[in-house]
């Protein structure tokens, strides 16, 4: 009757501090949020629940300030890294302290809000299966043996600009069969690759997806030893040595130069799911009977936006943080059903 886990700083640029053998061992995976914005928390929770395969994530937030400690951060920041946080389905681990004192009232309340609404939707928040129109490639191997960022540049980038995105952590394979909705996967941080992942994404390729690499993709074996032949150009039957498109069966691998020109190349094959006029982030998880999207928007304020949902899906319910949840009709065209409507929150949960 333990619960084993460990304060993992699982985004550290080495394996010094991201001790990556021991996630497999544990209950629950915990990491801490400080500094960062709701776009790079957003990204780093997405990272999280890659690597907890299944397990709980939680989130440790900063939220008092370092510099004083008897104060809390502003409202408007706190909102930010709690709303994030549990849009991209961690737990919040809040330390009480310092929720005392006139000036910290309007930051208590709005903390105390927002883990309510949490608290009263735990069932939609907890669990589920992560849905994404795109997924990324997370290889800690590519970290520590050939200075790749665990976190693709892809990554944060499709997420800030609407698109729904999942993580594959590369040391537990990827199961393509559950990965319905996904219709692009981005390998271009990921020099060391398993022969078995590469075949696995040939095959994924070959029934219709978009692979995007660069040219050192797949070119080192687990250990970071180069190899003579690469195993994932072998599988797909195509080398890419040199930037480009090549067709694989129903599907097409392209090969760019950066990080950023991946980003684009996803964008151009699935359209980004939110569009919101102030910027927000979306997150999309199937749970039981229930299709869920969160949204975590990027500053304070009302913000419109627009959902683009699956076909058919004719209403939405959205509820936010002490507002009544209301019902929005959808406009249905051939291929997509879309949902309009205006936040005045931080976070909201959508429910189809």
């Amino acid at each position: 009757n333990m619960v084993v886990l460990a304060n993992t700083q699982y985004l550290y640029p080495t394996w010094m501090l991201a001790a990556d053998a021991q996630y497999a061992c544990e209950d629950a995976v915990l990491s801490e949020i400080n500094w960062l914005s709701v776009q790079e928390t957003g990204a780093k929770m997405v990272l999280g629940r890659a690597l907890a395969q299944g397990h709980p994530l939680w989130n440790y937030i900063g939220t008092f300030q370092s510099s004083d400690r008897k104060r809390l951060r502003g409202r408007d920041e706190t909102e930010g890294l709690v709303a994030a946080s549990l849009a991209a389905g961690a737990n919040p681990w809040i330390v009480f302290y310092c929720f005392t004192g006139e000036t910290n009232q309007l930051a208590v309340r709005s903390l105390a809000s927002y883990l309510g609404f949490w608290r009263q939707q735990v069932r939609h928040f907890a669990g589920g299966c992560a849905r994404a129109d795109v997924a990324v490639l997370l290889s800690p191997e590519s970290r520590d043996l050939a200075g790749e960022s665990l976190l693709p540049v892809p990554l944060g980038e499709l997420l800030r600009h609407g698109h729904t995105v999942t993580g594959v952590w590369e040391p537990a394979g990827w199961n393509a069969d559950a990965a319905l909705d996904t219709r692009v996967l981005v390998a271009t941080a990921a020099p060391c690759m398993k022969r078995q992942t590469a075949e696995r994404l040939a095959s994924w390729v070959r029934k219709g997806g978009a692979l995007l690499v660069k040219p050192s993709t797949g070119w080192r074996d687990e250990l970071g030893r180069q190899r003579k032949q690469n195993p994932l150009a072998e599988a797909l039957g195509v080398g890419f040595t040199q930037p480009g498109r090549q067709v694989v069966g129903k599907g097409f691998v392209k090969c760019v130069n950066t990080q950023s020109e991946a980003a684009k190349a996803a964008a151009q094959v699935v359209k980004p799911r939110l569009v919101a006029d102030h910027g927000a982030s979306l997150y999309w998880r199937a749970n039981g009977g229930h299709q869920l999207m969160t949204i975590a928007t990027h500053t304070p304020g009302r913000c419109k936006v627009e959902l683009r949902l699956l076909p058919g899906t004719r209403q939405v319910q959205v509820m936010q943080p002490d507002m009544p949840a209301f019902e929005v009709k959808t406009i249905q065209n051939s291929d997509v059903a879309t949902a309009s409507f205006e936040l005045t929150s931080r976070l909201a949960l959508v429910v189809f």
